[in-house]
């Protein structure tokens, strides 16, 4: 061989090389996977329907190949990492584990036909950083995932995914009222859209669940996440959840009222 040439076995792709000194060698400069191809320094690959990972990278200063086991739920001989979702079949009503289905989130619509209950919709969790588990999150009507409590519209009529004390799931119709929002001691039914100008916000009711879909300053149309300078010299920011004034200078002349130490921010849901 050459000095340059490559040469591959089993494990290791092995490339001639001639040091300072002239010394000539051997030297490891990628690795081999089990079907006999190629991995770069740094490459990973899934094996065994993903439950294996093999690395390709230099270890103590030589070109090595790890294998280690995946970490995540296991069903059917594939590992769903941390938070992935997937579907469980269904046969007779309790879960079949022979095949698999790609999970496909989404409200909506069916005919008549496609409306059979196909399998429990399940996620993977890793609860304190510590082992992972399996939690079943809803139910499945062929390919579509539908969280407990989401609505989804089957040939005209509203159904929700409901759990019985046998462990048994189904879809429960839903009546007008459930598909109404309440806010602020006002009902706002089914796809209805307003302008709520105290918080100056654009709202919708969507299934049951209100969604703040945009600002409204100064009859401006704000689209969620923009910034804009407004008259008094702050930045008005539409927030998905709480609009952001930002402000440089003190506005007026205000105090701090008791028991206004809110320590850490969190998250502000509106109320159904």
């Amino acid at each position: 061989m050459n000095v340059g040439d490559t040469i591959a076995d089993t494990d290791f792709v092995f490339t001639c090389a001639q040091s300072e000194e002239g010394v000539m060698s051997y030297e490891a400069i990628a690795c081999v996977d089990a079907h006999g191809k190629r991995m770069q320094l740094g490459e990973m690959r899934k094996l065994s329907n993903g439950t294996v990972i093999l690395h390709c990278n230099i270890y103590g200063g030589a070109v090595k190949k790890v294998v280690e086991r995946a970490a995540g739920c296991y069903f059917n001989e594939t590992i769903y990492g941390e938070d992935e979702l997937w579907i469980e079949p269904l046969r007779n009503g309790k879960p079949d584990k022979t095949f698999k289905k790609k999970v496909k989130l989404t409200k909506a619509k069916f005919e008549e036909n496609g409306s059979q209950l196909s399998g429990r919709l399940m996620q993977c969790f890793r609860p304190h950083f510590s082992y992972y588990e399996s939690h079943l999150i809803g139910c499945a009507v062929g390919r579509v995932g539908v969280r407990f409590d989401d609505i989804i519209e089957l040939g005209g009529k509203h159904f929700k995914c409901i759990q019985e004390d046998e462990g048994i799931l189904k879809l429960n119709p839903v009546g007008v009222d459930e598909l109404s929002c309440k806010m602020d001691n006002q009902t706002y039914s089914h796809l209805a859209n307003w302008t709520d100008t105290s918080r100056a916000a654009r709202m919708s009711c969507m299934y049951g669940h209100l969604k703040k879909t945009g600002c409204l300053v100064a009859e401006r149309s704000i689209p969620i996440g923009q910034e804009v300078q407004i008259s008094n010299g702050c930045v008005f920011l539409c927030h998905p959840q709480t609009n952001v004034y930002i402000c440089d200078q003190k506005l007026g002349n205000w105090t701090i009222e008791e028991g206004g130490d809110l320590g850490k921010a969190t998250a502000r849901k509106f109320s159904l």
